[in-house]
């Protein structure tokens, strides 16, 4: 809440990966489902930033691919996105 007793809107990272950079229909889909791009930027991922990123999968068999591939397959961009309840939104 804000000093004014307003909601304030929740913040959400968002990763797209090296093969989506340059799509611009990936951002305006995130648009589309009412979140604010707050700030963004391209950036090259090392694998300790990939791995604590991705640590819930880190026992998963595909986790060794999925960094190797975030970290040599180019740019990403990292975005903060806002949206009220961003947390329960469901868009599957």
């Amino acid at each position: 809440f804000s000093c004014f007793g307003e909601r304030e809107k929740e913040k959400t990272l968002a990763i797209i990966k090296p093969d989506g950079v340059y799509n611009d229909k990936i951002k305006s889909i995130i648009i589309n489902y009412g979140f604010s791009i707050t700030s963004e930027m391209k950036v090259q991922l090392d694998e300790v930033s990939v791995g604590s990123f991705y640590a819930e999968h880190s026992s998963k068999s595909f986790f060794h691919s999925l960094v190797g591939y975030m970290v040599s397959s180019g740019l990403v961009v990292v975005m903060i996105l806002e949206k009220d309840n961003v947390v329960l939104i469901d868009v599957s």
